[in-house]
Order: structure tokens, then C-alpha cells, then sequence
């Protein structure tokens, strides 16, 4: 048994053609997939660089003294999401983290500590709620629950030059 195969010039141009095309669709489709992923880890250090510039920002809740102090709207929203509960929980393992530590030492414990990840649901949930309400970011509240629990560490070890 014998295969022949006969094609014409014009058919075998066309197969060519049609291979060389799906070659160059093969090639274009890998550069965008590469491209796609080039341009999403530039998207991801834009949005880096945003948060960093955004956290330089003043914070409209805290006033820019020494010690920090609450505004009145920080001293509104404190009211609102109630930092006693957090504060109370957190105040044992608090005093032992900073015990001997600076004023300095103990506000900046209280600052690291202040993350969303460390509330429970239910404060998370009125964290989101009063940053929605009045206007401002999360991280904005959660530098007043800072303050609030660095007060209370203050106040607790009697330390001098309280707010």
C-alpha cells in the first residue's frame, strides 16, 4: 500500500502560513503572560510606595506634640470603638513587654501592637465601621487605641510626664 499526498503550491503556502502564524500567536501570548507579570510586580511597588507615603501623612486624630495626644476627633472616635476592652485585654502581657522600658519604649510597643490582625471580630468591626463613618483609615484608628493603651501602660507604671 502506497500514500501519496498531492498538494498544490497554493496549499502548501497556506500551510505554512497558517504554521507560522500559530508559532507567532504562541510567541505574542507568551510575551503578554510575561508582560502581564512584569506589570503586576510594578503595580505591587507602586502600591508600596502609596502605603509608605500615606503613613508619613499626618494623622488627623493625633496631634503632632510630644507626648502624641488625641484630637477631637480622635478623642469622638475613641468614644465610638471604646479602646478599653482592647486595652484591658492586652494590658498583662503589655506591662511585662515593657516593663523598664522608656516612655518612648512603651509608645512604641503600643504602636506595633495597634494592628488589625490583634483585635478580636467585634473591635475589628467597629474599627471599620467608625473609619467608614467619619472619613478617615484604619490605620488612623488604630494609632488612637495606641495611644489609648499607651496611656494606660503610663498610668500604670506612674511614670512621669504622663499626657
Amino acid at each position: 500500500m502506497e500514500f501519496t499526498v498531492n498538494i498544490s503550491m497554493v496549499e502548501a503556502v497556506f500551510i505554512l502560513a497558517g504554521t507560522g502564524l500559530v508559532v507567532l500567536l504562541i510567541i505574542w501570548y507568551a510575551n503578554v503572560n510575561s508582560d502581564r507579570k512584569t506589570f503586576k510586580e510594578f503595580i505591587a511597588k507602586i502600591d508600596k510606595k502609596l502605603d509608605d507615603i500615606f503613613d508619613r501623612l499626618p494623622n488627623r486624630l493625633v496631634e503632632s506634640t510630644s507626648p502624641q495626644r488625641l484630637t477631637d476627633l480622635g478623642m469622638k472616635i475613641s468614644q465610638e470603638i471604646d479602646p478599653a476592652h482592647w486595652a484591658s485585654r492586652n494590658l498583662g502581657n503589655a506591662k511585662q513587654a515593657t516593663k523598664g522600658k522608656s516612655p518612648y519604649g512603651v509608645q512604641q510597643y503600643c504602636f506595633d501592637l495597634a494592628k488589625l490582625e490583634n483585635l478580636s471580630s467585634e473591635e475589628k468591626r467597629k474599627v471599620e465601621n467608625s473609619a467608614f463613618d467619619q472619613g478617615v483609615t484604619v490605620s488612623e484608628i488604630l494609632d488612637v487605641l495606641a495611644i489609648e493603651l499607651r496611656d494606660l501602660l503610663l498610668t500604670q507604671n506612674q511614670v512621669d510626664g504622663l499626657p
